[in-house]
């Protein structure tokens, strides 16, 4: 199959971008959604460099939050281990959902209790 010269993924120089600030800080990361197409080898990069730096960042001591089915299987395709960060949730709108502040019925019962 023949691609066009589009992006499919984000570049080297934005993955050196977003790892340097991945590194560099403390508290928490919340990563939802792979950065582009990377279920092909040939588009992967930008996602899994991403991946691979939530991770060593997780060991430096940051709070990692990945939210998305898509986002797992690109923590996968890294070769990052789920145990190496702090939480996974496969829902990944209902995430953004409830970051948005707004009421999620599965949540909402538990302070009903």
């Amino acid at each position: 199959m023949l691609f066009r010269s589009i992006g499919y993924d984000i570049g080297k120089k934005t993955a050196a971008i977003y790892t340097h600030e991945i590194l560099s800080g403390e508290g928490t990361i919340f990563w939802n959604g792979p950065m582009g197409l990377f279920e092909r080898d040939e588009f992967s990069h930008g996602t899994t460099d991403i991946a691979r730096a939530l991770s060593l960042s997780y060991w430096r001591g940051a709070n990692t939050v990945v939210g998305g089915g898509d986002t797992i299987a690109a923590l996968r395709k890294a070769e990052v281990l789920e145990t190496e960060v702090d939480f996974v949730s496969t829902g990944g709108g209902a995430s953004l959902v409830f970051l948005g502040g707004n009421d999620l019925p599965g949540i909402s019962v538990l302070s009903d209790i």
